[in-house]
């Protein structure tokens, strides 16, 4: 250690993050409220203690105090599709202002302030959901584990169709239903051939990797369209993800038992 080194004057910074994504939202503005309530009571402890510290400095009008107090708000971000028309400022008066149904994005911060030593961020999209949390003190950081639960409560049990990987499995499953359904033969040749079962297996999936892929990203784009990433519906009420969903297993089962019918036939 260099002359003059004081171990006592070495502070030693915590930064403790987590981050959660979810591929589709629905709830009614009810919801919205009540996450943007959570996440403003999260700060409550640690706006006190800057709203003490701020008054030692002067009294509830002092420019100190004022600072702290806008530094440490819960500010709410909608975005209308409409003119792409913005609304910013405290939850409550965002939310009675938007038009639920024209809103394409939602954005919660607690708190505010660029610089704030906690912070969560909620970010509602055409892509979903998200939640990211981060703070200089971990047990803050976990705590934060009753704003995510609220999320999940409008995370549709579909989200995952809308995600990178379920197109793959989609591209794959269309592939080898089509193979099946047009050029049959080559599928039995494939399951009457030489060598052991999985090797015959792994070569299948190896060759319908590659079609898979490229299917992929049509199906992504897709799917992608038809179910909403983001839905404020109104008060006791489902969205139209749900409904789409349920005409696609429908199609899907009728496409599954014509293939095999075919296959029997």
């Amino acid at each position: 250690m260099g002359a003059g080194y004081n171990p006592a004057l070495v502070s030693v910074h915590k930064q403790a993050s987590s981050y959660f994504q979810w591929q589709a939202w629905v709830g009614d503005v009810s919801r919205l409220r009540r996450i943007a309530q959570i996440a403003d009571d999260l700060l409550s402890e640690r706006r006190a203690e800057a709203m003490h510290e701020a008054e030692k400095y002067g009294g509830k009008k002092d420019m100190e105090w004022n600072i702290a107090e806008q530094r440490w708000e819960t500010y709410m971000v909608a975005t209308e599709k409409d003119l792409s028309l913005t609304h910013s400022g405290p939850p409550t008066e965002v939310l009675a202002s938007i038009d639920p149904l024209t809103t394409k994005r939602i954005t919660i911060e607690a708190p505010h302030g660029y610089d704030a030593p906690i912070q969560a961020k909620v970010d509602f999209s055409e892509g979903g959901c998200s939640l990211s949390v981060k703070g200089d003190d971990p047990n803050w950081v976990r705590a934060s584990g009753s704003l995510r639960d609220e999320l999940k409560k409008g995370v549709p049990w579909w989200h995952w169709l809308r995600s990178d990987w379920s197109a793959l499995i989609f591209g794959g499953l269309l592939f080898f239903s089509t193979t099946l359904a047009v050029i049959p033969h080559i599928s039995l040749k494939v399951a009457r051939g030489s060598g052991p079962l999985w090797a015959r297996i792994a070569l299948a999936a190896f060759l319908g990797l590659a079609p898979a892929v490229v299917l992929a990203f049509p199906i992504s784009a897709l799917v992608s369209t038809i179910l909403p990433g983001l839905e404020i519906v109104p008060p006791g009420q489902k969205g139209k993800g749900a409904r789409i969903v349920g005409v696609m297993g429908m199609a899907l089962l009728t496409l599954g038992i014509g293939v095999v019918a075919n296959q029997i036939s």
